[in-house]
């Protein structure tokens, strides 16, 4: 009954469980734990926990003082592939004694999903709310289209206020990754001591004030999905040369540490600067704007949009009078 009831328990929960002995040798997990390592069965039956474990420190604490390690933030390496995860260790104590510890996990890439989730990282808008009677801006939605069925970057030039996140939201939505997160960063908004570490993330005790458990930067929690990088040309040229290792090799390193983490995003930028200008001023990398500038779409001013205006305005006044009526207002007009 006993052996039927663990069997049980180990199913029913969402986190990977591993259980060993006292001498780290596993002796029983669970499905989940198999999904999220990679692992078939006859390659982790018999094991030894340090033999994928990277940091021993939690465990040995656990064994040696019988006292529990909550929401560690710890790698398992499979044939060499890191796999970050947040880990629960628990000792096992039979009387004084403990005779061996569970380990409970769950990969990050989860965890960053139920954020995502949480906080909104999600695109609102699609082609169909781009609102234009004007020839050219109909061929630039044809166009944007396309580009979206693509994986490439993607750089969007324009004006401010010609709706540059309107259009990389659109284009997210439209492309194959829709069901994936949208983040969206506005790089002359970030302090420039913090650039690094808030696209990359960074370990715990990278530098005073860290957040204990380390941090993940957007690029990882836009994995899967699209990352809008707004304003790029305010990027300083240090974090450019940074940004350009990620787009060639696809790969970030988080701020105090060696890893490389393979990620899976697409990158959508947005300027009202002229970056060629920029790149002759040398503020701006002339390899960095090609890179980013695979497929370039220049977005219209409305002053060019004429046919647009009347549209335009009576759209917004049927939005705010809608938003009137469910507030029990009057209508504006």
């Amino acid at each position: 009954m006993e052996k039927e009831l663990l069997k049980a328990l180990l199913k029913s929960t969402s986190e990977g469980i591993i259980i060993t002995n006292n001498n780290l040798k596993i002796i029983e997990y669970n499905d989940m734990a198999l999904g999220i390592l990679g692992f078939r069965q006859s390659e982790i039956v018999n094991k030894n926990l340090d033999e994928f474990f990277d940091n021993m420190d939690f465990v040995d604490k656990c064994l040696k003082l019988g006292k529990s390690c909550k929401n560690e933030d710890c790698l398992f390496t499979i044939n060499e592939n890191r796999i970050r995860c947040v880990t629960n260790i628990v000792p096992i104590e039979i009387g004084k004694e403990v005779a061996g510890i569970i380990i409970a996990f769950r990969d990050t890439r989860h965890i960053h999903k139920v954020v995502n989730n949480v906080v909104g990282y999600s695109a609102a808008f699609t082609f169909e709310d781009i609102i234009t009677k004007n020839q050219n801006m109909k061929k630039i939605i044809q166009y944007a289209k396309k580009a979206a069925n693509t994986d490439c970057n993607i750089l969007l030039e324009g004006s401010s206020g010609t709706g540059k996140e309107v259009f990389a939201q659109a284009i997210h939505n439209y492309s194959k990754r829709s069901k994936g997160p949208f983040v969206a960063v506005n790089c002359a908004a970030i302090p420039r001591e913090l650039v690094e570490s808030e696209l990359f993330g960074y370990e715990k005790g990278a530098f005073t004030g860290a957040n204990k458990g380390g941090y993940p930067g957007k690029f990882e929690l836009a994995e899967g999905g699209t990352i809008f990088l707004d304003e790029i040309g305010e990027l300083p040229l240090d974090i450019q040369s940074k940004l350009l290792r990620v787009l060639d090799n696809h790969k970030i390193v988080r701020v105090g540490s060696t890893y490389e983490k393979k990620i899976n995003v697409r990158v959508i930028s947005a300027t009202n600067r002229n970056l060629i200008d920029e790149v002759d001023k040398r503020n701006f990398r002339y390899d960095l704007y090609y890179r980013i500038n695979v497929i370039g779409i220049k977005l219209m001013d409305l002053k060019d949009r004429n046919e647009d205006i009347e549209a335009l305005v009576k759209h917004f006044i049927q939005k705010l009078n809608k938003q009137d009526m469910n507030n029990k207002g009057k209508k504006i007009l």
